[in-house]
């Protein structure tokens, strides 16, 4: 299964980054040694990043989150070349400290360490949403996270007690490590 479409996201770089990388990194690996990784696609980790915002997103095509200013039938490569200039305009910005809320089996959501961070995050996505035309149903309750895998396949009930006391042993581990 392809997953395709367009977000703005900040890549997580291992140098910059060492501390928070480290941890997603580390996260991963637990991850593919649990009983739950035969239903993860692992992303490689020089491709660890934070999603700003979802933009067009194939899953959404057919669904009320596909951007009314695109057409249905436009080509992911069409709203590329249209996005693209848009979003290049945004103004980078200040840095942000973020403090991590929760692993996920394909996400470790983060939210912002402190008012201004918030502020400084939020700005910037109404920026992007202003900018590219694209503002989800759900803009303002969005969560920021960092990717480490995809789910491939559907949890059996049993599958997802198994996630969740999993997930939650890594919130609880990783917190530990990272304050």
């Amino acid at each position: 299964k392809i997953y395709t479409g367009n977000t703005v996201i900040s890549i997580l770089d291992p140098v910059k980054n060492k501390e928070i990388w480290e941890a997603v990194s580390w996260v991963q690996d637990r991850l593919k040694e649990s009983s739950i990784a035969h239903k993860l696609a692992f992303l490689p980790k020089d491709s660890f990043h934070m999603t700003w915002i979802p933009m067009c997103r194939e899953i959404d095509r057919y669904t009320d989150e596909w951007p009314k200013g695109f057409s249905r039938d436009a080509r992911m490569a069409e709203i590329d070349n249209a996005l693209k200039p848009r979003i290049d305009s945004l103004l980078p910005t200040p840095p942000v400290r973020m403090e991590i809320d929760a692993c996920h089996p394909s996400t470790i959501s983060l939210k912002p360490i402190d008012e201004e961070c918030n502020r400084i995050l939020r700005t910037f996505r109404d920026q992007a949403a202003e900018l590219s035309g694209i503002r989800h149903p759900r803009h303002e309750e969005y969560r920021f996270h960092i990717s480490v895998s995809y789910v491939l396949y559907h949890w059996t009930e049993e599958e997802e007690k198994e996630c969740t006391k999993v997930c939650e042993q890594l919130t609880e581990e990783l917190k530990r490590k990272i304050l």
